[in-house]
């Protein structure tokens, strides 16, 4: 049985089309048979076939510290802070991620909104060529300026 991986950076009940639809995805996909679990920065779920794992550092960093915000992306400033909130999610990566065949991370990819997961999904991704990786893209940045 495939195992897959669902990442965004909050579930529900947080409302927003995401969060729904990653859901409802995660429900489907658990209906088919496969062994489904969801990695979040917040939420919960119900249904106890669905793995689920809160990492509150997968959160959007503007929720989080909304001065390191500010200093990665208005300033460029990638300093020890970046680093070490990235190597910290790099660990939560190779632990969660270890027994899954698919990862299917939702907007995290194309959004500003966690720069120090991007670094640390890049660095996981390069590590581990045998994971069939989806990016589920729902906005960009561009677009939302």
């Amino acid at each position: 049985m495939k195992k897959i991986a669902l990442l965004h950076y909050s579930y529900p009940p947080s409302m927003g089309g995401v969060e729904i639809l990653m859901q409802e995805q995660a429900h489907i996909l658990t209906d088919l048979g496969y062994d489904v679990m969801v990695l979040t920065g917040s939420g919960h779920e119900g249904d106890h076939r669905i793995g689920f794992v809160v990492e509150e550092k997968l959160r959007s960093i503007m929720q989080q510290n909304p001065t390191l915000q500010k200093k990665i992306v208005t300033d460029g400033i990638m300093d020890e802070e970046f680093s070490l909130l990235a190597s910290e999610m790099q660990e939560t990566l190779e632990k969660t991620m270890a027994d899954r065949d698919v990862i299917i991370v939702h907007n995290m990819t194309t959004l500003i909104h966690n720069l120090p997961f991007l670094s640390a999904f890049k660095e996981y991704v390069s590590s581990h060529p045998e994971k069939k990786i989806l990016i589920w893209v729902h906005d960009q940045t561009y677009i939302n300026e």
